[in-house]
């Protein structure tokens, strides 16, 4: 970037076939040559006040919302790109002087956003509504796998036991109807994998049926509990209004012996035909592609074979004058005799192969050179595991057809995840191919997973007028899945992440951009903490959520009282924060709040609602009594002395809990981190984690007593600081506790008996008994030999 720029600048002009250059001004006003970005800029996605910052070449600001709180990143646009540009540029007022701005490239064209501090408005997507029933009870074995926008109709569809559910909305998601292709199987299992739009009118929808299952159980209502499939068979549905559908069973797709046929997409043509990419699974693993003018009938067009491994076909895109196909060898593949195929090994451990044409035929496999994403990676098979394979620049690509553009992407995370802040240490990239010419786009500040680097993969990709648009998870508890947003654009002028607010689902899958509305699917639990604890599978029923305009849909809703109806609430923005000390809101739902740094010390929120409330690490709580909340998945700052007796609290965190009174509380999962140890006198404590604070001054020993506590499945461990300086907590007494699969990390275990340790697991960074390290690191055993 040059050196020398002015913020005079007040609006910018370009031919449509010029990029779009970012700048700001005077008037803090942006615009642009792509019509939807003036739209964005009024609907809040890209904000019209920004701050001009010093002494980093080109910043802009731009909203991040990291679960229900602003978290602001730094940003600088690196480079600004233009590839055929034809046109020129003017502006209104005084023209901005930089030094090497504008790019002219063949190769793959780059630009690199990071997302930064920014505008007031939050952007579309922060705020949503209440869940909508899609016509699915709930269930066992609800997921949602896929939700597609095609003009008036939006369909959402997944698993109901052995079968599919299939709902189709005319009014963006509103109003819901059931519209399945076929009833569940009555041995085996039906899996309805996408979606499209027939190029001469209507819907093609493509799934396929799973046979010898390992179960066949009756589940009521002409569905059944079946176990893992080894054999499926692809099936095609046609329809002409998407609400009838006739079944078409083609003899080409079908698989031959003992292998399986699994399609992974289908896409139209320019020329009105169809492509279909699936992979035979067997004793000759390969990509195999067809084409059909009308779906009925589909002819094999060519097959796809690795150099040394097998290879799966995993998409086929096509525009006006390209198609490319995207494949996988998989290099740590080892023949089954059990299956008469093949074990693939780690499923990430895959290797990209881009093959690009101007037709079918002529499908040639490209250089590394020739497309943005390395190829030929080099695995070590005997030592990979998806945890390392996941540090590897892309270890798998996906390709989807993006508003007519031929689009691939990245779906994990980048190397080196422990070296990472995890904040704003990971970064997502994405290819688009325009006129002949990669364009990738690297959006950077993106919140990754130390503790699971897979956890934040793509769950889908869809077009927000034209861009892309990519739907992630942030993680959360049972109760609470953050859906995460990156919204695309060319990476310098409309690149935002936001994370949604007030979506209460176990799990976020699908996505759509409809009419300036997302609309989200996934599953709700029906009991969130079910089966946290022994076991067990809790139901969950299907739901969507639509996204709503503007600040917060609940402000003005809440008064801060008894009984009232808070959830979702912004504390941050009510009349008096932080100070809430001493308030009487017993009974007050605080459902999904946001608390900031709220000091709710000495109030009375006996028998309130704080599922999933989040807060700052300065909110507090002191003194203040909880008797008797539901506060499951909820974060909580410091609640010193406060009461807690009959609390629900599972998956909660509290991140001081010295002198809190936990009596008969439910603390499953919990996490308690504190100085002294709390009372737990009669509480459900089975996985909770203890955490004891290092106090420097030495006024507190570092030590502590667990005799008499139920522990199982606990994990005690002094805090992250005292682990960093090799600091040990000393473990005084266990008699009578329950320590049934208890862990124990960075703990000093010589002042007890190691007879109470039999069922107990012992990191590597701690000592045993009889003063040494215990066996079978990293994760071992006092009892020797044992």
């Amino acid at each position: 970037m040059g050196s020398s720029m002015s913020y005079h600048l007040s609006r910018l002009t370009t031919r449509r076939s010029c990029p779009t250059l970012l700048f700001w001004g005077r008037d803090f006003r942006f615009e642009s040559h792509r019509a939807h970005h003036a739209r964005l800029v009024a609907e809040g996605w890209i904000g019209h006040r920004m701050e001009p910052v010093a002494s980093s070449g080109m910043e802009r600001s731009t909203p991040v919302l990291k679960g229900f709180r602003r978290v602001w990143i730094a940003v600088t646009v690196l480079s600004v790109v233009a590839v055929g540009c034809t046109g020129s540029s003017t502006t209104d007022e005084t023209t901005t002087t930089m030094a090497d701005t504008v790019t002219t490239t063949s190769g793959p064209v780059t630009t690199t956003s990071t997302v930064a501090p920014g505008p007031v408005a939050e952007p579309a997507g922060v705020w949503w509504g209440e869940g909508i029933e899609v016509g699915v009870p709930p269930g066992p074995e609800n997921r949602v796998r896929g939700l597609d926008a095609f003009d008036d109709d939006l369909f959402v569809y997944g698993d109901l036991y052995n079968g599919s559910f299939l709902s189709r909305s005319t009014d963006g998601g509103l109003t819901w109807t059931r519209v399945d292709p076929e009833p569940p199987p009555t041995s085996g299992r039906y899996r309805i994998d996408g979606i499209v739009a027939k190029p001469d009118g209507g819907y093609l929808l493509w799934g396929e049926l799973g046979g010898r299952c390992s179960s066949n159980i009756d589940a009521g209502d002409g569905y059944r509990f079946v176990g893992i499939c080894t054999r499926w068979t692809p099936v095609i549905h046609l329809s002409d209004d998407g609400t009838t559908w006739r079944r078409v069973d083609p003899p080409t797709l079908a698989p031959n012996g003992d292998s399986s046929v699994r399609v992974h997409n289908v896409v139209a043509t320019p020329d009105g035909g169809l492509l279909l990419s699936a992979t035979v699974e067997g004793s000759d693993w390969h990509g195999r592609l067809f084409r059909s003018d009308n779906g009925e009938a589909w002819d094999l067009v060519r097959e796809f074979r690795g150099e040394e491994h097998p290879m799966s076909l995993t998409s086929i895109l096509a525009d006006e004058g390209t198609v490319v196909a995207v494949a996988m060898e998989h290099p740590c593949a080892e023949p089954s005799d059990g299956t008469g195929g093949w074990a693939l090994g780690t499923d990430w451990a895959a290797d990209a192969r881009i093959y690009v044409g101007t037709n079918t035929d002529n499908l040639a496999l490209a250089g590394p050179g020739d497309h943005p994403f390395a190829g030929n990676l080099e695995y070590d098979c005997e030592a990979t595991s998806s945890f390392t394979v996941a540090q590897i620049p892309n270890p798998l690509i996906r390709g989807e057809m993006l508003s007519s553009v031929i689009t691939l992407y990245e779906i994990f995370e980048q190397p080196n995840v422990d070296e990472l802040d995890p904040d704003t240490g990971g970064q997502r990239r994405w290819a688009q191919l325009i006129d002949g010419t990669w364009q990738v786009t690297t959006v950077t500040g993106v919140p990754v997973f130390i503790d699971a680097p897979n956890s934040g993969s793509m769950e889908d990709v869809f077009p927000i007028d034209g861009e892309p648009g990519i739907l992630e998870f942030e993680g959360g508890g049972p109760a609470l899945r953050l859906p995460r947003l990156i919204v695309g654009g060319d990476g310098t002028d409309s690149s935002v992440i936001v994370a949604a607010r007030g979506v209460p689902a176990k799990y976020v899958d699908a996505g759509a951009w409809v009419d300036g509305v997302f609309v989200i699917a996934g599953t709700a639990a029906v009991d969130p903490f079910f089966s946290n604890i022994g076991g067990g599978s809790s139901e969950t029923v299907p739901l969507v959520w639509r996204s709503v305009a503007g600040t917060d849909p609940f402000a003005g809703r809440c008064v801060l009282e008894p009984g009232a109806d808070c959830r979702f609430a912004d504390l941050t923005t009510m009349p008096g924060y932080p100070d809430f000390t001493g308030m009487d809101l017993h009974g007050i739902d605080l459902s999904f709040a946001e608390l900031g740094e709220a000091d709710l010390s000495d109030a009375d929120l006996t028998g309130a609602r704080l599922w999933g409330v989040t807060s700052d690490a300065d909110a507090m709580m002191r003194g203040a009594t909880l008797d008797d909340v539901e506060a499951g998945d909820a974060q909580l700052g410091d609640a010193q002395g406060a009461s807690f007796i009959g609390a629900d609290l599972r998956s909660a965190r509290i991140r001081d809990a010295t002198g809190a009174d936990f009596t008969r509380a439910r603390l499953q999962l919990t996490s308690l981190d504190f100085s002294t140890l709390p009372v737990l006198d009669g509480a459900l404590t089975e996985g909770v984690r203890l955490s004891m604070r290092y106090d420097p001054t030495g006024a507190i020993p570092f030590e502590i007593d667990l005799s008499g506590l139920q522990l199982t499945r606990a994990n005690i461990q002094p805090d992250r600081d005292a682990q960093a300086d090799n600091l040990l907590l000393v473990i005084t007494d266990v008699s009578d506790a329950v320590l049934d699969q208890t862990t124990f990390k960075a703990v000093d275990l010589t002042a007890i008996d190691i007879e109470d340790l039999t069922d107990a697991r012992v990191w590597e960074n701690s000592i045993c008994p009889d003063g040494n390290p215990p066996d079978d690191p990293p994760i071992g055993t006092c009892v020797r030999g044992g």
